[in-house]
C-alpha cells in the first residue's frame, strides 16, 4: 500500500501543470444499503453546485444515495489519478463501483 501511495504521488506530481488555470472535480454517492458507490467521470469544476447537482442527477435517476462529495484537484491529470484511488478503495472494501456517465450542466 505504501508503494502504491508512493506510486500516485509521483505521478500526480509528473502530470501536474500549472498552465492549466481550471480546476477538476469528480463527484462519489456511496449507497451503503446496497454496499455501491456512484462515480462521475473527472469534469471541469463548476464550483460547490457540483454535488447538488450530482445529486439531483442521482434522484432523477431513482437511485438511492447517501450523501454525496465531490473532489477538487489542480488539473485533469490529478482528478484522475484520485478517481482510481477511490474505485480502487472502493472495491478494496467489498462495494460495487457503478461508472455515472454524468455531464455537470454548463
Amino acid at each position: 500500500m505504501k508503494s502504491r501511495f508512493c506510486w500516485l504521488l509521483v505521478a500526480s506530481l509528473l502530470f501536474h501543470n500549472p498552465a492549466q488555470a481550471a480546476d477538476w472535480s469528480y463527484c462519489v454517492a456511496p449507497a451503503d444499503a446496497e454496499n455501491r458507490i456512484y462515480v462521475s467521470m473527472p469534469f471541469v469544476s463548476v464550483g460547490p453546485r457540483a454535488e447538488s447537482d450530482f445529486d439531483d442527477a442521482l434522484a432523477k435517476r431513482r437511485l438511492r444515495h447517501d450523501a454525496v462529495e465531490c473532489a477538487r484537484a489542480d488539473d485533469e491529470a490529478t482528478a484522475v489519478i484520485m478517481r482510481q484511488q477511490a474505485i480502487a478503495v472502493n472495491r478494496t472494501w467489498g462495494r460495487l463501483v457503478i461508472d455515472l456517465r454524468w455531464p455537470p450542466p454548463s
